[in-house]
């Protein structure tokens, strides 16, 4: 009698057949989701072939996710995540990851999701189960989201603010792009110990879950937070549109939004559940700017990393001064810290710290309990906060 036919397919499928059409049901399933209905649209300009061809070197063979990934956990290829709010002094602050030549920055590649969100209108579910995955492919080195970035403004906030990424063919168009030979993708692939990815997109920590899970991503993730004063006075001087919140449709206002986001987040760190222990650590953005060099040490210790000279002289230069307007990475860090004191009237800060008190008590920051407070310099705001390491 004749074996069934899925006992002979099964016979024909070798370990080397199974971890090919594994590796090819992987790169569907990130198109597939990434797409929203199994169909990413390129222009003739960036057509898969071509991502592939800016992917791979003559000596490379097929592009799989899990081919010189992350590896396991053990081998102590790091996957950085800085998790922040919007104006809470993440690009100064992952300036650390894009210094230091043994890692590849990506810096917000969750922007193309949210102007994709507002013309197609996602649940909060589906933008952060698209997120997640577009976090999982770059930490597994896939490029499939490239792709999809490359069509929109987000690919010239990829290139101009990551060091290693705008020396790839990927951005070889942008003028910030400094002298010298270009490297393929794959390049960085195997050449890069780490990767760092920053976002402002994500609002609910727990969101991370899946990526913390996976056992080919060593993830640490970095949880950025700062004097709701403080990120509230910085929007207003931006004066644009927060579109992650638009696209959220709360039924409440933006104040209230941030510092609900920041109390459920802290919260969640607090329980320190089984599949955060190990990869968190919380950080103010005030007791990085004021001791820029030994929040550095300890960010890094947490990494489990030595500290590279290069990170360390940049931080020295960088936070003396400030420059390149709004988005710079360059800061006079105490001043900073102290600037909606003189900018926001007293109404504002009182309104703030009414619907942010149990944030702000948690994080360690002091209201301002009376008018002379805000013009006293003596008088200490930002408080004694406390880092949490899980």
């Amino acid at each position: 009698m004749s074996s069934p036919w899925f006992v002979k397919m099964m016979v024909r499928f070798t370990p080397r057949r199974l971890v090919i059409v594994f590796a090819a049901v992987s790169i569907f399933v990130c198109y597939f989701l990434l797409s929203g209905n199994g169909s990413v649209r390129l222009d003739e300009t960036w057509s898969t072939a071509k991502l592939k061809k800016y992917s791979m070197n003559a000596d490379d063979s097929v592009h799989s996710p899990l081919d010189g990934a992350a590896g396991s956990r053990a081998g102590k290829k790091l996957r950085v995540l800085v998790f922040a709010s919007k104006r809470s002094g993440s690009s100064f602050f992952s300036e650390l990851f894009n210094h230091n030549l043994d890692f590849v920055y990506y810096y917000e590649p969750l922007t193309y999701l949210t102007f994709e969100s507002m013309r197609v209108q996602y649940r909060n579910d589906v933008f952060d189960r698209k997120a997640v995955e577009v976090i999982k492919c770059l930490f597994k080195w896939d490029f499939a989201p490239l792709a999809a970035i490359a069509k929109t403004k987000a690919l010239g906030r990829i290139c101009r603010h990551g060091r290693e990424m705008l020396q790839t063919t990927f951005c070889r168009a942008s003028p910030r792009r400094a002298p010298g030979p270009l490297i393929t993708l794959a390049d960085l692939k195997h050449s890069k110990a780490h990767i760092a990815i920053k976002t402002i997109r994500l609002y609910d920590l727990d969101v991370l879950r899946p990526i913390a899970s996976d056992p080919d991503i060593n993830l640490k993730v970095i949880h950025l937070v700062r004097d709701p004063r403080g990120i509230w006075n910085s929007r207003l001087n931006l004066n644009k549109t927060n579109y992650d919140f638009v696209r959220r449709r709360t039924n409440w206002d933006e104040v209230t939004d941030l510092c609900k986001n920041m109390l459920d987040n802290y919260k969640l760190a607090l329980r320190a559940p089984q599949w955060l222990q190990g990869k968190y650590f919380l950080a103010r953005y005030e007791d990085i700017a004021l001791n820029p060099l030994a929040m550095a040490t300890r960010v890094y210790q947490f990494l489990g990393i030595p500290l590279p000279d290069r990170v360390t002289e940049w931080v020295t230069a960088h936070t003396q001064e400030s420059r390149f307007g709004r988005f710079g990475t360059t800061r006079n860090s105490s001043s900073v810290v102290a600037q909606w004191r003189h900018q926001l009237p007293i109404r504002t800060v009182y309104d703030i710290q009414n619907k942010c008190h149990a944030v702000m008590n948690e994080l360690g920051y002091v209201k301002i309990l009376k008018d002379s407070d805000l013009t006293n310099k003596t008088f200490n705001v930002i408080g004694e906060g406390s880092n949490i390491l899980l």
